[in-house]
């Protein structure tokens, strides 16, 4: 009997003992949460999902905290042929027209000798005016210059800026037209003792006062400080680039490739034309000159030559008659097949052909095309939004549309003679095939003569039919490298979850987890080390349905496939 009082009276205090010690030292519970995109309610895209939890007592407890346990992306190349775009978004092209002078006649040439003509060479489509009369002789008070763009850090401390690209918003001095361009900041690091950049020499004619910047103050750590303004003068006689815009609105969606770059070129290659043809064509690629103003003229790459064709009372095609942007599977890479208006053989007119031609002088040069277009600049922004920017043409399709890729500069020389009086300022741009503008291709076929005598040396003039073979643009980057240069990604967990990660630029709620790509094995990145830990106070919350959303470090939606596993853990 005294052994067995000894074990009650044991057992009976160790109770109070384990009872204290939970009092003291508030022992815990965890829960797990399994939250896989395989057993969501509602998926928006991958990456984007919504889970319900069963158990009707999960909840937040008043002390309890709530964190991911573990993270698994799935960033198989799977989902690499997908193009993810996550909002309504608006694309804006600006575009400018060329023409090959590769006929000798219909021409009325303003300077030079036309005997010694056609060139070969592309000439760009401008238009003539004059920035005055200004009764006090002084400079212009409609149009200005913007000669200089200057940028500096947003923040104090030392950090890694720039690495971005700065869009504006302006109205062309010539047409009025409001159109948009971009400009490069390249990256600095700590250490480097740069505080400020400027973009210099730009010669950007504008209506006075227009210039507005649309990227946000603090990109990258980088701020718009202001430009520096140049005078045009009153009476000047200025010659510039016809540029027109265009908009042209894309749905939200995850896109196969090809169907998006067919959505594209149907949007482009649509002709607005009436139903009962009052205007025949109806498109910013594709128009004719006797619709053109009065006073346009055609001037050439260092302004040493300029027509028009309005002595010759004939319509003329100017532009684009085939815009086409295609996906080649094999490369992952995105292309312009088209954008000119092909040369077609003299003989029939009907097959689209490469011309070895020979000017008067016996200079021989190669036509593949009539005509064509190029962008001097490509944007998008968010839909019905002229400031909020979208990076869709650099960070979706892989182009590279700086003045050195795809977006040509559009140059000033002084001191032309083009319109017959001295001392003009002509628009000037560097087309280049394969960079800029797109060409019929002159292979090793297109040198034999086609007739009855298959063997026949070629003579010049001939035309040489090639089918629809082009020297196309090509995309800088595959996209099969698109989306995984970041170093890291984002895990927003929507749950009663609410902490705050802070930019320059915003502030987001809702990220539980920061991932760094490093740590991966096969086709998954596993989330390592610590996670956001959120700490609940107040009255109890319980938890049934969790959104997941998987970002790029800009918070939009990551590119990944549909095996995505996330496990959250509540400490009560």
């Amino acid at each position: 009997m005294v052994t067995e009082d000894i074990l009650l009276f044991t057992i009976k205090y160790l109770k109070l003992f384990i009872l204290f010690f939970l009092i003291k030292y508030n022992m815990s519970k965890t829960i797990i949460l399994d939250c896989p995109q395989s057993k969501a309610i509602q998926v928006n895209n991958n990456g984007d999902y919504k889970v319900v939890i069963n158990d009707v007592n999960t909840k937040l407890t008043n002390g309890s905290t709530l964190s991911v346990k573990n993270a698994f992306i799935d960033t198989t190349s799977v989902q690499q042929d997908k193009i993810v775009i996550d909002e309504n978004i608006d694309l804006v092209f600006n575009i400018g027209k060329y023409a090959k002078n590769y006929e000798i006649t219909d021409k009325n040439y303003f300077t030079a000798d036309a005997a010694s003509k056609p060139d070969g060479r592309n000439y760009l489509l401008c238009n003539y005016f004059s920035t005055g009369p200004d009764p006090g002789g002084g400079f212009s008070d409609l149009y200005e210059y913007v000669e200089k763009l200057n940028f500096a850090i947003d923040a104090a401390g030392l950090q890694v800026w720039g690495g971005t690209h700065w869009t504006f918003e302006y109205l062309d001095m010539s047409t009025g037209a409001k159109l948009n361009k971009s400009f490069p900041i390249p990256e600095f690091v700590p250490g480097s003792s740069v505080d400020n950049y400027t973009i210099k020499n730009l010669k950007i004619g504008i209506v006075k006062g227009s210039l507005q910047s649309l990227t946000k103050k603090g990109t990258k750590n980088t701020e718009f400080t202001g430009a520096d303004f140049g005078k045009v003068p009153a009476t000047k006689q200025m010659v510039n680039a016809i540029i027109e815009p265009l908009t042209v609105p894309l749905d939200a969606g995850v896109y196969d490739p090809a169907q998006l770059a067919l959505t594209i070129t149907t949007a482009l290659s649509n002709n607005n034309a009436d139903k009962e043809f009052t205007t025949l064509i109806d498109s910013k690629f594709l128009g004719l000159t006797d619709n053109l103003v009065a006073n346009y003229v055609l001037v050439n790459d260092d302004a040493s030559q300029a027509y028009d064709y309005t002595t010759s009372g004939k319509n003329y095609y100017i532009g684009a008659s085939q815009v086409e942007l295609l996906f080649n599977p094999e490369s992952s890479q995105f292309y312009w097949n088209f954008l000119h208006f092909p040369y077609y053989d003299a003989g029939t007119g009907t097959n689209i052909s490469v011309g070895y031609l020979a000017d008067a002088s016996g200079t021989n040069f190669v036509a593949g095309v009539n005509c064509g277009v190029f962008f001097s600049h490509l944007g998008a922004f968010k839909r019905g939004s002229t400031t909020e920017i979208f990076d869709f043409w650099t960070a979706k399709l892989g182009f590279d549309i700086t003045s050195e890729g795809l977006c040509p500069n559009i140059n000033k020389l002084q001191g032309k003679n083009i319109t017959g009086i001295g001392d003009c300022e002509v628009a000037t741009v560097d087309l280049t095939i394969s960079t800029n503008i797109t060409n019929g291709f002159a292979g090793l076929d297109t040198v034999v003569k086609k007739g009855t005598t298959v063997y026949q040396e070629p003579t010049i003039p001939f035309d040489s039919t090639i089918g629809e073979l082009t020297d196309p643009i090509y995309a800088e980057t595959s996209i099969s490298s698109l989306g995984l240069a970041s170093s890291h990604l984002l895990l927003e967990v929507t749950a009663n979850f609410q902490n705050d990660l802070r930019t320059s630029e915003t502030k987001k709620t809702n990220i539980a987890s920061i991932i760094s790509r490093y740590y991966g094995y096969e086709n998954f990145t596993s989330d390592e080390g610590e996670t956001i830990v959120f700490q609940h106070q107040g009255e109890d919350v319980f938890l049934k349905e969790i959104g997941i959303r998987i970002l790029n470090p800009d918070f939009t939606l990551a590119n990944v496939g549909d095996k995505n596993h996330i496990y959250l853990q509540i400490q009560q």
